[in-house]
């Protein structure tokens, strides 16, 4: 089953960027983004582009669920008096197309109860917020860019085919940038929440 992500032309708003970045900054407008250009849309603007990015994350996840149905029904049967045992190579398979489902339910997890900034004015007069405005959009950027590679390279009809390990090591690596510039810039014990927002 090939689930396609259509990819329009769009204007490239970054200078020598590659096709991925050019879209991920059209979801970015898409999603009502601005760039965090004032502080008082800060949280609102990282919670509204976190639920989007861990839904592409949701999205490959179904990849996968649908890819695994599609397997069982076709190469792992109900057993019979002829074949009591099922094929062990199909369902190592199996358990590697489950494999593939936890790792992306667990970055989808980790993108949604991401820490975001807490809106308190008395700490805002502390911190750099230009810089950790500017670090911040870079990390989510990066995250989301992240993520389309990862739902991209499930686009194939191959069950085997493995995922996008730079992709999956990007989204970690921008996640735990993003809880760096958080607690550098922000302590958090008293700037930081834990937001958990529910499943789509």
């Amino acid at each position: 089953m090939t689930h396609e992500l259509n990819l329009k032309t769009i204007p490239n708003r970054i200078t020598d960027a590659g096709v991925i970045r050019a879209f991920v900054v059209e979801l970015f407008y898409g999603w009502g983004y601005n760039a965090y250009k004032t502080e008082n849309q800060l949280r609102a603007d990282d919670e509204l582009v976190r639920n989007e990015i861990s839904g592409l994350l949701c999205q490959a996840r179904k990849i996968l669920a649908e890819r695994e149905t599609a397997f069982r029904r076709e190469y792992l049967p109900p057993p019979t008096r002829d074949k009591p045992i099922a094929d062990p190579e199909s369902i190592k398979t199996v358990q590697e197309i489950v494999r593939k489902q936890h790792i992306i339910e667990a970055l989808e997890t980790a993108v949604r109860s991401a820490e975001s900034p807490l809106d308190d004015r008395m700490i805002a007069r502390h911190r750099d917020l230009d810089r950790m405005l500017a670090q911040l959009l870079e990390a989510d950027l990066r995250l989301a860019e992240a993520s389309v590679s990862l739902l991209l390279s499930l686009n194939s009809d191959a069950t085997a085919a493995p995922l996008d390990q730079n992709a999956v090591t990007l989204v970690e690596q921008s996640l735990a940038k993003r809880r760096d510039i958080l607690s550098i810039l922000c302590p958090p014990e008293i700037g930081v929440r834990s937001s958990i927002l529910p499943f789509q």
